[in-house]
Formats: C-alpha cells, structure tokens, sequence
C-alpha cells in the first residue's frame, strides 16, 4: 500500500472531512449536501495520488433505545454515514471503515470515563499538536483524527488497515 494521500471523514452531524497530503492538511467542516461532499472528494480525486479514505463507522447498540432521544441523533448519524460512504463512491474512490473504539485506541485516545466534551476537546488538543499551523476546530478535530490513524496505520501496521472493511 503505497498511499500518499490519507483522508478522515466522520459521518456526525457536525463532523467534517480532513485530507492529509504532502501539502499538509486541509480540513471541511461536513457539507450540507451529498453534492458538495461528492465535489470537495471528487477534487481530491483528480490529485491521481494513491488515496486512503477512512469513514468513522457508526451504528446503534442494543441499549441505545432504552436512551430516549438519542435514538434520533443515532438514526440521523447512521444516515449521514450512509450519505458518506455513497459520496466517497460517487467521487470514485473506495473507503475503509474503522469503528471509533479501535481509531481512538491505535492512537491512544480512548477514555471511555471521560465526557462527550471532555473527550472532543482532547481530540482537538491531539490534532493540534499534530498540526499546529492549521486551525483545527471541534467540527474536524475527529476527521483529522481519522486521517492521522489512516498514515500512522499504514506506516506502521498496513495489516490492520487492510484488514479493515470497505469497498474495495
């Protein structure tokens, strides 16, 4: 796997895409339409780099109903998964899915006695310290978390990256 370009997109309602490169990072807050998701992955398409996507996979638990209104925000972010993975073919590119648990844990930022906020301001914290020179914001401090996963993995343990599903 010779890949040169990582991109991490988390499917959240205020999640983002973020692309690493030689040219460093560039970061989207999530766009408000499949279309405008399919044209910022499209332009990083046409790069004719070798390119790795990694998507965030959501789903639900069985205890998640028991939960009240968050079955709502679970049903909205699995549909905005599925928006990803469609955007991600449309613009001609295959993907890898990770769950949350194993990114976070490759990079040593699982913790699961933290708070939501808590935990999103670390790994804001994390990116930054990663890229200092390009503003990172709540909105893509996990898409960039999921691109460092994605270069980190395939320098040092391209087994688990190609381990990982997709639709390739």
């Amino acid at each position: 796997m010779n890949y040169t370009k990582f991109i991490g997109i988390d499917p959240g309602k205020a999640g983002g895409i973020s692309v690493i490169d030689s040219g460093g990072l560039r970061t989207f807050k999530m766009p408000q339409s499949i279309r405008l998701m399919v044209d910022i992955l499209a332009a990083e398409a046409r790069s004719n780099e070798k390119i790795l996507v990694i998507i965030e996979r959501v789903g639900m638990y069985r205890s998640d109903p028991a939960k009240g209104g968050k079955v709502f925000n679970i049903a909205k972010m699995i549909e905005n998964f599925s928006g990803c993975k469609n955007a991600t073919e449309l613009a001609g590119l295959s993907f890898k899915m990770v769950e949350a648990k194993k990114w976070q844990g490759y990079l040593r930022l699982y913790d699961p006695k933290e708070s939501h906020t808590q935990r999103k301001n670390r790994f804001k914290a994390f990116a930054q310290s990663v890229f200092p020179d390009v503003k990172i914001t709540l909105s893509t401090s996990d898409s960039t978390c999921l691109a460092i996963f994605a270069a980190k993995g395939v320098k040092n343990n391209p087994e688990m990256i190609a381990k990982l599903p997709g639709n390739d």
